[in-house]
């Protein structure tokens, strides 16, 4: 799992707790609508607690995924910058080597000229 949809999992698991909470206030609603029960009510709270816990343990670990996320977009733009500076050497390796045959070429063709001059002068 990369560490992108590990923090996106992570944000749809703090948004499923906050559902579950929406829903355990609207029980606790309808429960005092149809009459007041104290234990349902202290269920109800109970049950909110731990949402609220789990809930602060999972933006714990967001924050753990949205640095790992950050870590890693750092690695990626350093490994980019690497490639692109390897890129350039290689680029400059290929030009020097053009103009390396370019003037091998030019000698030649100074030396070939050279010699057919030579010859018609004699």
């Amino acid at each position: 799992m990369t560490a992108e949809s590990a923090r996106k999992q992570t944000e749809a698991d703090i948004q499923e707790l906050d559902d579950k909470r929406h829903l355990n206030y609207q029980s606790m609603i309808e429960n005092l609508e149809s009459g007041f029960s104290l234990q349902d009510q202290l269920n109800h709270e109970s049950f909110n607690k731990s949402i609220l816990y789990d809930k602060s343990k999972e933006k714990a670990r967001l924050a753990k995924r949205i640095k790992a996320v950050d870590f890693e977009k750092a690695k990626l733009l350093k490994h980019n910058i690497d490639l692109k500076s390897i890129e350039k050497l290689k680029d400059n390796a290929i030009n020097l080597h053009q103009k390396e045959l370019l003037q091998e070429e030019m000698k030649q063709i100074d030396d070939l000229v050279n010699s057919r001059h030579r010859v018609n002068r004699y």
